[in-house]
């Protein structure tokens, strides 16, 4: 378990973590993969952000709005769900406005878990 700035190569068998140590989500995702001792790298993304490039890469393949956490309060305030926005409108506010970013967010290779469910992380990674 790695907690840095990120600079580095993701081989395929990596396991990333991107998560938020106040999300609820977040710590039970950090936590299982702890319990399990299934190693992985993680971001903390109060400390750094994903830029926009780097959403792009996490995104593809994906839809832009899989990726933003609807509950929020952030969400609401800009009252969102009246809006429509492309993908890449999505992506760009998300950049912008990190609270939007739906977490834990687990990837490993080109898989991608968005959003904390013991039964699917259990599946994607142990199975």
């Amino acid at each position: 378990m790695i907690n840095q700035k990120f600079n580095y190569i993701q081989k395929e068998d990596d396991i990333l973590l991107y998560y938020k140590p106040m999300c609820i989500g977040s710590r039970r995702a950090r936590e299982f993969l702890m319990k399990k001792g299934i190693p992985f790298k993680e971001r903390n993304l109060d400390k750094y952000p994903l830029k926009e490039d780097e959403l792009r890469k996490i995104m593809l393949g994906h839809s832009a709005e899989e990726f933003v956490a609807k509950k929020s309060q952030k969400y609401k305030k800009l009252n969102l769900e009246n809006e429509y926005l492309t993908g890449e409108e999505m992506l760009k506010l998300i950049a912008k406005e990190p609270s939007l970013l739906k977490r834990p967010i687990i990837v490993k290779g080109d898989e991608i878990i968005i959003g904390y469910s013991r039964r699917r992380v259990e599946n994607y990674l142990i199975t």
